[in-house]
């Protein structure tokens, strides 16, 4: 997750979690400044300002955003599987 898990608001968005080697993530502590740079690559400087503006946001989920959430997410890692194969 570029933005942590604790902020609610961005914690399920798809677009906030990446891969990362162990070695950035525990030892470099997420490699922050690459990562960032490599989330406005991917997506754009406005998307990466989003994220960073909505960690501080309350999101209350109802259970069909929660449900459709699993559901991408199960789909996704499916995705990851099979091309992993």
């Amino acid at each position: 997750h570029y933005i942590s898990r604790i902020h609610m608001s961005t914690a399920f968005d798809l677009r906030n979690i990446h891969l990362q080697c162990k070695y950035c993530n525990e030892h470099l502590h997420w490699n922050i400044i690459e990562y960032r740079k490599n989330l406005i690559k991917k997506y754009w400087l406005e998307f990466v300002e989003d994220l960073e503006r909505r960690k501080h946001e309350i999101k209350n989920y109802t259970v069909e955003e929660l449900q459709s959430l699993i559901n991408d997410t199960k789909l996704l890692i499916e995705k990851e599987r099979k091309r992993m194969i």
